[in-house]
């Protein structure tokens, strides 16, 4: 996957993160936005890591 997908995944979860935390104070839309979040950070941590020489494990 491109890097950028990670960068959209991401900001699009903290955009509707940001929607349910303030707007509709909804603790499932939290709830739900919160997993793929850090998924998407967790992706372009191994992302990092693999290309800048680090060994990743899968």
């Amino acid at each position: 996957m491109p890097r950028l997908f990670w960068y959209m995944s991401v900001s699009g979860s903290v955009l509707l993160l940001s929607y349910f935390v303030f707007g509709k104070n909804d603790s499932v839309g939290i709830l739900s936005n919160l997993f793929p979040l850090f998924v998407a950070l967790y992706n372009l941590y191994l992302d990092f890591k693999n290309r800048n020489g680090g060994t990743a494990r899968a």
